[in-house]
């Protein structure tokens, strides 16, 4: 009942609904998160919101949902810190949920704390070692920790599995900032192969090509970018 009168638009029925459950079956989780949905969503109270959790965290402390809620709800709030303190409670009970994983990742990223970023993130990927996500997060800290080769190591592990626009622009760009020229002729002619409109896929071949004195190469892509529109 308290989900159809909120699917239907009427907030205030569905929180006395959801308050009226709780109270008659308090061992029940689901009435108070959707309580805590509805005061952080719909009634801008995130205040009233964080009773709620803190609550529930309070009555069951090892409970993973209310865990992961509740660092959810800070980290929405922009309170990473605190969000740092759920996920890694989470973690406690669930250290292979690669979910929380990642969110205590990403909650250490906004803090800036790189290095725990990475530490967190490379126990995500000992369980996950192709999973795009994480290896996406691993490169995006390496970059910010200024490690700019081991960038490099994910962004080829990325670019195995998939082909952006992105990535190519980020690699070729490191590569060109740590003089790998025979490596930015590799991965300049992969991006040329998978997008024949870029323009700085063929100029870094050039400029490579140039450096390595591979006069053939650097004439071949020479030709092909002046006929480029």
């Amino acid at each position: 009942a308290g989900e159809r009168a909120y699917t239907q638009g009427n907030t205030m029925e569905a929180k006395e609904i959801f308050e009226l459950a709780s109270s008659l079956d308090p061992a029940r989780p689901q009435p108070m998160i959707r309580l805590k949905d509805i005061y952080q969503k719909d009634l801008n109270d995130p205040a009233r919101a964080e009773q709620i959790l803190l609550q529930l965290v309070e009555k069951d402390p090892t409970n993973l949902p209310y865990l992961l809620e509740t660092g959810a709800f800070y980290f929405n709030q922009e309170n990473f810190a605190q969000a740092a303190v759920y996920f890694e409670r989470a973690k406690t009970v669930a250290p292979s949920d690669i979910n929380n994983l990642l969110n205590l990742s990403f909650a250490y990223y906004e803090l800036e704390n790189y290095d725990k970023a990475m530490e967190i993130t490379q126990l995500a990927l000992n369980l996950e070692p192709n999973n795009i996500d994480i290896i996406d997060n691993a490169k995006n800290i390496a970059y910010q920790k200024e490690d700019h080769a081991l960038a490099v190591q994910y962004l080829e592990q990325l670019i195995e599995r998939r082909y952006r626009e992105e990535d190519f622009t980020l690699i070729t760009y490191l590569l060109n900032e740590q003089e790998d020229y025979a490596k930015l002729i590799t991965y300049a002619k992969k991006w040329y192969d998978w997008d024949d409109s870029s323009r700085f896929a063929v100029q870094y071949i050039i400029f490579a090509a140039q450096k390595t004195g591979d006069a053939t190469l650097q004439k071949t892509y020479s030709d092909i970018l002046k006929a480029m529109p």
